[in-house]
């Protein structure tokens, strides 16, 4: 019966195993998968008004807006002297930033919000700063250095030691190759001049120790008796105590970029202290922020199994690997599509993902395939419902910068295709051809907005639905030459006491024109700045890119001196993006078979698990253990799609515990039910006397279990012929046992 167990044991976890592949290829191709999560999300959070912020959030990021979306958002605001956050009643920095986030992908008014994540900005304290100056020749110099009220003197020698007294704001460090900053120094802006020509730059380090010095991305030259100027911006954003919120301050930073502000000032804090707060995932942030090979290789080398992200045991891998995936976007990275292809292998057949989790649905889709998205509607009105050959007075609504522009723009209706030509806010010298009265039909028009103060000098184009589409027009110099209930406004009779005509926003498009329909790049801010490009905040691209006034192209990897390593190699040193993928700086190294604890994504392989970690025995490479979750923390399933399987497994367990239980019944039936088969009467023994019967293996699904095989012959020991029932369950329960860890 031992034999019989192991069978069903096995049996169990190859029908398991197969009822996984099975509901892992529900969907033709990716693009259905996609279409059909895509879809899952939609009903999920159309009129749903029981969605939390969270959902809200991501779901307005993932499909753009929604009257119930937008709602939970509107219902959930909060707000005080210095603007709107998020939530009422206990604003946190990271939930008003993804909010903030969310109405600037939608094109709706995010001023309030901005304002009150900007207020919350304050000089870090976590960094010490240094000066450093350098002689171009490496021969002595002498140098001067003025804070705005005192200026001090230094001498720099041929081996670039500094002697010298630079100053109150100063202190020779780090055995005379650089200056301390005093810490009552840190806003004042310094002054360097030195009688050679001479290089200056700022560089920090955390305030609590380590030996890690970051190096400012402003280094100032200048030839000899020049001078340059070094400022400290070393911000964060605060919390409600006043103190730094990291993971406040990396969302906050993310979305004051996505909104066109500088966030230079913010970086130093948040790559100094990155080390620190490895469990908010820092380098995705910091590599969709600024860019940089060392994120780049953080974020491609910390990878699990070549499947998914973890910064740490108690994250949500799904929300961890949205993150990597969304600063990822519009690279060639083989880790990305490994991720993605995990991602559409867990997906539940309804589409969605980790039971119908709405927001990592949501964060999977904005990071990892991204669409043109719903904008908020509403934006532009019409000062009453009259059109004309002539003009029109329209209010349109900037939700860049909150601001409202009124004027006279040019109608040309004989053309015949609806189109409007906007061509000057607060316009004047308009000519008029007449007073034709111009019907509109019910449907749609196409607004081409061409915006004068507008230094990009970057025209629009927006399509809209008419909802009152009645319209006549009579040419006027005054309001005497109009009907009773009407004015004379940009000499055109407009019905006062009408309430304005609203344009709504239709299709499944932007505000604002497709980057690339315009000729332009989806790219990175920081990669567009790095290729003397300039944001153009006027059009919209998918996810978390900006688009780019230049052609931004990736490098291959062969340009970099370096290779792509194979799915069967681990790169030796640092990893870079490039057109061909993830491009190895190294060597690439053979791995040998993976350990099973990551390949099955059961766990991550350490040196030692972590608090909130139990040890596995899913095998790792030598010296490492296989640490999985105590808990849940946020990990993910194949959602109800899967129900099935457990049941079938479940189902399959109770059998074999059965059948070990009634073992002996079980094979007297299995017998009785062979004879009857074959039509064969059981034979009695005359004298009443059980007559042996031949024992045969108990085959199961027509599969003879196969014999053990001794590499040594045992001496048989005697066993109790009272206690082999329960040796065969408690051998059972340990089988069991040893699947389940």
């Amino acid at each position: 019966m031992k034999k019989a167990a192991k069978l069903i044991a096995s049996l169990a976890f190859f029908v398991f195993m197969f009822a996984a592949v099975q509901a892992a290829s529900s969907f033709s191709s990716p693009d259905q998968a996609i279409n059909t999560a895509y879809q899952c999300l939609q009903n999920a959070t159309q009129n749903n008004s029981l969605l939390s912020l969270q959902e809200a959030v991501f779901s307005t990021l993932a499909l753009g807006y929604q009257n119930s979306t937008d709602s939970i958002m509107q219902s959930k605001q909060g707000s005080d002297a210095n603007g709107a956050c998020w939530p009422m009643g206990s604003c946190t920095l990271k939930d008003t930033a993804q909010v903030a986030l969310a109405y600037s992908k939608i094109g709706k008014n995010y001023s309030s919000a901005a304002n009150w994540i900007i207020y919350r900005n304050a000089s870090s304290d976590a960094l010490n700063w240094f000066l450093e100056v350098d002689i171009s020749n490496h021969g002595p110099s002498s140098c001067t250095i003025s804070d705005g009220s005192n200026t001090g003197n230094m001498a720099i020698g041929s081996d670039m030691k500094i002697t010298g007294t630079p100053g109150s704001c100063f202190n020779v460090a780090q055995n005379g190759y650089l200056l301390s900053v005093s810490p009552n120094c840190l806003d004042k802006t310094f002054t360097i001049s030195c009688d050679q020509d001479f290089i200056s730059t700022l560089l920090y380090q955390k305030a609590s120790g380590g030996n890690i010095f970051y190096v400012s991305s402003n280094t100032h030259s200048q030839a000899a008796l020049g001078s340059t100027e070094e400022s400290i911006t070393a911000k964060c954003f605060t919390d409600a105590s006043g103190k730094c919120d990291y993971e406040g301050s990396l969302w906050a930073t993310l979305a004051l970029q996505s909104m066109g502000y500088d966030v230079t000032p913010f970086m130093p804090y948040l790559l100094a202290l990155a080390d620190d707060n490895q469990q908010y995932f820092p380098s995705a942030f910091i590599y969709s922020l600024a860019g940089g090979n060392d994120q780049y290789s953080a974020i491609t080398s910390s990878q699990i199994g070549s499947k998914y992200w973890q910064a740490s045991a108690n994250n949500s891998r799904l929300y961890d690997t949205s993150l990597a995936l969304l600063a990822l976007q519009g690279t060639s990275s083989n880790e990305a599509s490994n991720a993605k292809q995990y991602l559409l292998n867990i997906q539940q057949n309804d589409g969605c993902w980790n039971n119908d989790n709405i927001r990592d649905s949501a964060f999977i889709l904005f990071s990892g395939w991204p669409r043109n998205i719903n904008s908020y509607p509403g934006s532009i009105s019409v000062n009453g419902n009259t059109v004309s050959n002539g003009a029109l007075s329209l209010t349109v609504y900037s939700p860049q910068n909150g601001a409202t522009y009124s004027g006279a723009f040019l109608i040309n209706a004989s053309a015949g295709n609806n189109t409007i030509f906007v061509y000057n806010f607060g316009g004047s010298n308009i000519s008029y051809t007449g007073a034709t009265n111009i019907q509109l039909p019910n449907g749609t028009i196409t607004l081409n907005i061409y915006a004068a103060n507008d230094s990009n000098q970057i025209s629009q184009t927006r399509t809209f639905s008419i909802i009152n589409s009645t319209i006549s027009a009579m040419l006027c110099s005054s309001a005497s030459d109009c009907q009773t209930g009407y004015t004379c406004q940009n000499s055109l009779c407009q019905q006062y006491l009408q309430p304005p005509t609203v344009l709504i926003p239709t299709g499944n498009g932007s505000d604002l024109s497709a980057c690339s329909q315009a000729g332009y790049s989806c790219t990175s801010s920081y990669a567009c700045l790095d290729a003397g490009g300039t944001v153009l905040s006027s059009y919209d691209c998918s996810g978390l890119q900006s688009c780019c006034s230049v052609q931004v192209a990736q490098q291959s990897c062969t340009s970099q001196g370096g290779v792509v390593c194979s799915s069967n190699q681990q790169c030796t040193g640092n990893r870079v993006a490039s057109s061909d993928g993830t491009c190895c700086l190294g060597a690439c190294q053979n791995v040998a078979d993976q350990n099973s604890c990551e390949t099955l994504g059961t766990g991550t392989c350490r040196s030692g698990c972590l608090s909130g970690e139990v040890q596995t025995t899913d095998s790792c490479s030598t010296g490492q253990v296989c640490c999985a979750p105590s808990s849940s923390s946020g990990q993910t399933s194949s959602g109800g799609s899967s129900l099935w399987i457990w049941l079938i497994l479940g189902i399959l367990i109770i059998l074999a515990l059965l059948g070990i239980k009634y073992k002996d019944k079980l094979k007297i039936w299995v017998l009785k039910l062979q004879d009857k088969l074959s039509k064969t009467p059981i034979k009695k023994n005359v004298s009443g006397m059980p007559q042996a019967v031949q024992r045969r293996p108990l085959q199961i699904g027509g599969i003879s279990p196969r014999p053990v095989l001794k590499t040594a012959p045992q001496p048989k020991k005697p066993q109790p012929q009272k206690s082999q029932k329960d040796n065969d369950f408690e051998e059972t329960l340990k089988k069991l046992r040893e699947m389940s860890k």
